[in-house]
């Protein structure tokens, strides 16, 4: 039994694909709950995405995990994921924080032709309300959804 992070599809899909990523901090811990820290780590990931043609369509950055809804090849949608936790683990060493950020891998969801990304958007824009952290989607700082209003 191999514990190398969990198994991806044998096969790539190709073309533009909706992909739904979760990435959990390191031990799940809150590493994330201050504001500036989760503002730079979300900043971050829209450069990275931004540069590299990955669309993001909607993202909450939570105190333990983030969620993000990318429009993308799924090739380079998981490369840039990969590349943003570099990248901000390597902020985060340099702002003096101890210990990891991340946890190792993620989890991606490659969206099937009838899922309705409107449904992924929507559960990413509710996390922060269902998880008790504000009252309305619309309060919560590091949170965006372009497709669920």
């Amino acid at each position: 039994m191999s514990t190398h992070g969990p198994r991806r599809l044998a096969v790539e899909i190709t073309g533009i694909r909706w992909v739904f990523f979760t990435i959990c901090c390191h031990q799940r811990l809150p590493l994330l709950a201050d504001v500036v820290q989760a503002r730079a780590v979300r900043d971050q990931l829209l450069r990275i995405a931004t540069a590299r043609g990955v669309e993001i369509l909607a993202y909450a950055v939570m105190p333990d995990q983030v969620h993000v809804l990318v429009r993308a090849p799924q090739r380079e949608a998981c490369r840039t994921v990969v590349r943003w936790k570099q990248r901000t683990g390597f902020y985060w060493a340099q702002q003096g924080m101890t210990g990891a950020l991340w946890q190792r891998g993620f989890h991606d969801r490659l969206l099937r032709i009838d899922d309705d990304p409107r449904s992924i958007a929507a559960y990413i824009a509710s996390n922060p309300v269902r998880a008790g952290l504000v009252d309305r989607e619309e309060d919560y700082p590091v949170a965006e959804s372009r497709l669920h209003q």
